[in-house]
Formats: structure tokens, C-alpha cells, sequence
């Protein structure tokens, strides 16, 4: 996508950075969703992971904003896919 829209390479970079502070918090919930699972009336398990999705819900929800912002036009303008 960035051969066919250099001007946007900053957002792109933002992007792909973003992409790689999508793991840990990715590998934390799955870590305490899978410990509530294991011990399903486990009250402290149940708000830890309420806790980390609340914190989680902004940056995943600005990032696929950005995401939509940058990357759904290209694909309309250069029919990708």
C-alpha cells in the first residue's frame, strides 16, 4: 500500500507500531479470559479482565479508526482485493 500511497507512510508507520502494542495487551486478555474460564465463579479473575477491556477499548477503538481513515481508501481508490 505504501507504493501507492507514499504520502501516507507516517500513518502507515503509526499503523504497524500500533500493530505491535496490539500484542501484549492481546496476550493478557487471552491470559486472564482463559484463567476465568479455568475458575468461572472467580470474582477477582472476572474483574481483571473487565478491567484490562476497559483499558484495552480506547487504543483498539482509535486504532481501527485510524485503520478505516487510511487504509479503506486506498482500497476504494486502487480496488485491492
Amino acid at each position: 500500500m505504501l507504493r501507492l500511497e507514499p504520502r501516507l507512510e507516517r500513518g502507515f508507520a503509526l499503523l504497524d507500531a500500533d500493530h505491535h502494542a496490539l500484542d501484549p495487551w492481546l496476550e493478557q486478555l487471552a491470559a486472564e479470559a482463559n484463567a476465568l474460564i479455568g475458575a468461572s465463579s472467580d470474582r477477582e479473575a472476572a474483574a481483571r479482565l473487565l478491567g484490562s477491556v476497559e483499558r484495552f477499548a480506547p487504543f483498539l477503538e482509535r486504532h481501527l479508526e485510524d485503520e478505516e481513515d487510511l487504509i479503506v481508501p486506498v482500497i476504494l481508490r486502487h480496488g485491492m482485493g
